[in-house]
């Protein structure tokens, strides 16, 4: 699912903005992320990952349907 350099982002729970990029991805079991806000290097396992951060691509994907909507 997320790729070695990609950009993630957190999904909006609380309004808190926090961008992390994929470093590792070791096999199909964890991710290895460095965490801009924390300054630190984690390791999550690859489900909690995927529901708690979504590609930057996908983010930017949906606001502009969502910008596309609002004008038709």
């Amino acid at each position: 699912m997320f790729r070695v350099g990609e950009l993630i982002k957190r999904k909006n729970v609380s309004g808190v903005k926090s961008y992390c990029i994929v470093v590792d991805v070791e096999g199909k079991d964890s991710v290895t992320i460095y965490s801009n806000s924390l300054k630190s290097v984690l390791t999550y396992p690859m489900q909690v990952l995927s529901d708690l951060y979504e590609p930057i691509d996908s983010v930017n994907k949906r606001v502009q349907e969502e910008i596309v909507y609002e004008f038709t």
